[in-house]
């Protein structure tokens, strides 16, 4: 439970002056997830890391795009 405290403090704080995470293309797209959260769950969440998977945060990692490249998202999903 730590590790996911931990992961929502520092992508609270990365995201602060943003619009849309980094790792989605656009505004639009990071809309979309968001629209499908509020219909796939009953309480939506707006923490987007906790669908993303491990090869993608590498990725993202790369390009600079990650949020919270110094925590392991497989930790996070569990």
């Amino acid at each position: 439970m730590k590790v996911l405290q931990q992961a929502i403090r520092e992508y609270q704080l990365n995201m602060s002056n943003m619009a849309y995470p980094p790792c989605f293309q656009n505004k639009s797209k990071y809309i979309e997830w968001r629209d499908m959260e509020a219909i796939a769950h009953t309480e939506p969440r707006e923490f987007v890391c906790r669908d993303c998977s491990s090869s993608f945060q590498r990725n993202m990692v790369k390009q600079d795009r990650c949020l919270i490249p110094s925590i392991p998202v497989k930790q996070i999903v569990r």
